[in-house]
């Protein structure tokens, strides 16, 4: 069905679906392929990211490293990735490629909420186990900081605001991004990369090959990060994304090639983790005083 509705979209497209390559014109390729509820989904919510990373980063005195406009140009450019990825998914599912997925964006986007998918024991315990990692090789290589007030007034986005305001207000700031991130990396290296792979050189080297990749891809995030933490995030930070990326390409595999249960997963392993270190020491993490986030 999923195939055959793909098929009969490209036979009949308004215009190229290469559109979606243009980053200032969000859904335009969806809109090309007939798909009219992405296609409006993509604009409005391209929109108003658009418009509060410019509108942050021009007004604010910390410019575009205030992490508000830093958050809003990600979660963009994230919008963006997720466009082209399901472009080129469209086109797979109508050529009736194997391993191409058939999730909407909207099933993904819901995919972190949706019970039938958090109930497994691989997305559930793969969230608790990889969350577990990253907290515990940050504290093996950083310890508690120095000065750190859990609890105290938070930092958010520059601004000191009481722990009632804050901690609601990181996780809300922390869950919009992810809902950008976890699909748009789930699209493009899952359904794009790992499947490509899998096609031309089997799913066991689709799997591997699509887990290097996404490791690699994370490895220039360093230069974000201070000098002083650029080396510890090569060297201890890319190895785990790349072990939790790894997992996330087994539940695609085993998953049927659906990209519910990694989207799901991705999105709760990057938000409890930054979760963590927000409460560990509100004052200091990523959305205090400037933007970074490694992961």
């Amino acid at each position: 069905m999923h195939e055959l509705g793909a098929r009969d979209r490209l036979a009949t497209t308004r215009c190229s679906g290469s559109f979606a390559y243009l980053p200032f014109v969000m859904g335009l390729g969806q809109y090309c392929h007939r798909k009219d509820a992405e296609a409006a989904a993509l604009a409005l919510t391209g929109i108003a990211d658009l418009a509060t990373g410019l509108a942050v980063g021009t007004q604010s005195a910390q410019g575009f490293e205030n992490p508000a406009a830093g958050f809003a140009l990600v979660a963009y450019q994230d919008l963006w990735l997720a466009g082209i990825a399901d472009m080129r998914i469209d086109r797979d599912l109508s050529k009736g490629l194997l391993y191409a997925p058939t999730d909407t964006l909207g099933d993904l986007v819901a995919a972190p909420f949706n019970w039938e998918v958090m109930k497994q024991p691989k997305v559930w315990g793969g969230i608790l186990g990889a969350v577990a990692i990253g907290i515990g090789v940050t504290l093996a290589l950083d310890g508690v900081p120095d000065g750190a007030s859990p609890g105290d007034d938070a930092n958010l986005f520059g601004k000191n605001v009481s722990p009632a305001l804050g901690y609601p207000g990181a996780m809300a700031a922390f869950g919009g991004l992810f809902s950008h991130v976890a699909p748009a990396e789930e699209l493009f290296f899952r359904g794009v990369v790992q499947s490509q792979l899998a096609r031309h050189h089997g799913e066991g080297i689709g799997w591997v090959g699509g887990s290097l990749i996404f490791g690699a891809v994370h490895a220039p995030n360093a230069l974000i990060l201070p000098k002083e933490d650029r080396r510890d995030y090569v060297t201890y930070a890319v190895p785990v994304i790349t072990v939790v990326g790894s997992y996330l390409g087994y539940l695609y595999k085993s998953s049927e090639y659906s990209l519910a249960a990694p989207t799901a997963m991705h999105f709760w392993y990057n938000t409890l983790l930054s979760a963590t270190a927000f409460a560990l020491d509100p004052q200091d993490s990523p959305v205090s005083a400037s933007f970074g986030i490694g992961f």
